[in-house]
């Protein structure tokens, strides 16, 4: 059986806070090839992976004159690349919009996954944002998102339903090694970009005195937003009484290792005063969930798809620090014998559909739907 000849296309090849492309890719190449074009390569892709453009290492974070430069050459994948492929999946909706009349007259079926940024931070930023996406979807274009929030949020937009479709993402993390607290701290962990909408900040000031000693908390991630790291940081300098410790990112195998190592995970995310969110559900949740951690979060975006409260996680509504301390003053409360049904229920909720391949049927699903419609409608 032939394969599907996948290109996909992403603003930067990062595989650091990405490793979760390369993963949906994995889950796939059964029954596709994969093929890669990004703006700016952050490192040289695996030997596996075909690369259209790739030339040069970029250094990371980019600068705000690499991407200006890059902006003015506006470089398109061109059609003279493109023979041979069946399928565009455009990565993040910026990148779409970026290159959307290439997309619309270059006579191959696309589809777009949106992430977070792109749901409705751009919308608030460039009311222009909505007319792109709808004159996509218009064009034969399928939006990708990952529950029924985001799904919900699009056909809002105007973004016909059978234009939406959703792919959980979720991937099988193996058998669960269960890590019960034993007298000492009660690990916490979250291992996110350091930011507003990630809200570690949040997380830490609703903790209160009668915390301090029970609780420790690492926190992983990038600290591009520097001056939200230094507030964090100074929240941390400031409370000496609260193990609280804040690292950079890792690899995906200390990714792992690192959540394996908690007992919990925390994910109380929300909405900026920006605008900008979650749009779906953090990749760390879910990949929490099928390791047996439970995670503290809030009810935010796709994150109720996933986490039913008091029984694989505890949910505090967003915004509310109350809510949250009362989530910790209930964490301490727990028994052991509670402490191992919340990891239990943790890897039950996800590995039937982790360990069943769902995201990949989700995904071929998509694909087989575009490359078999036997004709594209353009929008010119």
């Amino acid at each position: 059986m032939s394969k599907i000849e996948v290109l996909h296309l992403v603003d930067t090849y990062l595989p650091l806070t990405m490793h979760w492309l390369e993963q949906m890719m994995a889950l796939t190449e059964v029954r596709c090839s994969h093929a890669m074009y990004a703006d700016h390569y952050i490192c040289e892709p695996p030997p596996v992976r075909r690369t259209i453009n790739f030339s040069r290492i970029s250094a990371y974070p980019l600068s705000w004159r690499v991407r200006f430069q890059r902006w003015l050459q506006r470089p398109e994948p061109g059609n003279g690349i493109l023979r041979g492929y069946a399928l565009i999946h455009v990565h993040f909706g910026h990148m779409a919009l970026r290159h959307a009349e290439f997309l619309l007259n270059c006579g191959i079926p696309f589809c777009i996954s949106l992430y977070g940024f792109d749901y409705e931070y751009l919308v608030q930023r460039n009311p222009k944002t909505l007319e792109g996406y709808r004159r996509l979807a218009e064009g034969g274009g399928v939006f990708i998102v990952e529950g029924n929030y985001s799904r919900s949020l699009l056909i809002s937009y105007g973004i016909p339903a059978e234009s939406i479709s959703i792919v959980h993402m979720l991937f099988d993390r193996g058998p669960m090694v269960q890590m019960l607290p034993a007298g000492g701290l009660l690990r916490l962990v979250q291992l996110a970009t350091f930011n507003e909408k990630k809200n570690q900040l949040g997380v830490l000031e609703a903790l209160r005195t009668r915390h301090a000693g029970k609780f420790s908390f690492t926190f992983y991630g990038e600290s591009n937003d520097r001056s939200y790291y230094r507030e964090i940081a100074g929240w941390v300098r400031s409370h000496p009484e609260h193990s609280v410790v804040l690292r950079g990112s890792l690899d995906e195998g200390h990714y792992l290792q690192a959540i394996r190592h908690a007992h919990w995970s925390v994910q109380w995310s929300r909405r900026t005063e920006r605008g900008d969110t979650e749009g779906g559900c953090p990749v760390f949740l879910k990949d929490s969930l099928a390791l047996g951690r439970p995670v503290m979060a809030s009810p935010h975006c796709d994150i109720p798809d996933l986490l039913v409260h008091g029984y694989n996680g505890l949910l505090a509504v967003e915004g509310d620090e109350e809510a949250l301390t009362a989530q910790y003053d209930f964490l301490l409360r727990c028994s052991p014998k509670q402490q191992a049904e919340f990891q239990k229920n943790a890897w039950h909720s996800v590995h039937a559909n982790a360990g069943s391949r769902l995201s990949a049927t989700e995904t071929l699903g998509v694909y087989k739907g575009l490359v078999g419609q036997g004709n594209v409608i353009r929008t010119l």
